[in-house]
């Protein structure tokens, strides 16, 4: 009877023990990997991975390879524009392959917001507007896309050099630095941020001025 009591006290103290080791294995983030592609198995760049746990969040490279580091059993959330939502819980076989079918109904409706994910226009807490596709029309005689923009956006001033395929500065809603460059706004093509610092040189020894050779929104 003591002897039984003994390994009784024994185990009650090694599984009180192993517990809190477990509890806290359970919770430690995990680095979790897959592909994202559509129907026809072709891989989907620029998809929104999140957890919606808070900032937490990457986008799908060229090939829809994905990386995220999380705890298992958070939802993983699958996001893009034209595509139906995806959850998975961490751990599950299907984030090694994820297929996300077409969702053409949502684009009329839907705002595309930070790391690409999908908002409702309704929902969200900002203005949003959109500009389409047969707007841009006028920029194939102008030489640049920026200029089908022109006068479409509220607030959105758009400043020309007047040097032949000079520099373009964008603003939104004014200047609010004494560094041109950081007024500028901001482009994101497929969720990669792109390059628009103004090029310039000197014409050459002695010279007092420079030569404008224009900026990534000017290409």
């Amino acid at each position: 009877m003591k002897r039984c009591s003994f390994l009784m006290l024994l185990s009650a103290f090694i599984l009180s023990l192993a517990l809190p080791i477990a509890a806290s294995a359970q919770g430690r983030p995990e680095v979790w990997s897959g592909t994202v592609v559509d129907v026809n198995g072709d891989p989907i760049p620029g998809v929104a991975v999140f957890t919606g746990l808070g900032a937490d969040g990457v986008i799908t490279d060229e090939n829809g390879n994905w990386f995220l580091s999380t705890t298992e059993g958070t939802d993983i959330q699958f996001s893009c524009l034209g595509y139906e939502l995806v959850v998975i819980k961490a751990g599950s076989p299907a984030l090694k392959r994820v297929v996300l079918k077409d969702d053409s109904q949502i684009i009329e409706s839907a705002v595309v917001t930070a790391l690409g994910i999908k908002r409702d226009e309704k929902s969200i807490g900002y203005s949003a507007q959109k500009i389409e596709s047969e707007k841009f029309a006028s920029s194939a005689t102008t030489g640049n896309w920026l200029n089908g923009m022109s006068g479409q956006v509220a607030g959105l001033n758009i400043d020309r050099s007047s040097s032949p395929n000079g520099s373009m500065r964008v603003t939104v809603r004014g200047e609010s630095s004494a560094s041109l460059e950081n007024n500028t706004a901001l482009f994101v093509v497929d969720g990669v941020p792109m390059y628009n610092t103004s090029t310039a040189s000197d014409t050459g020894e002695g010279s007092s001025y420079n030569i404008d050779y224009g900026n990534g929104t000017a290409d």
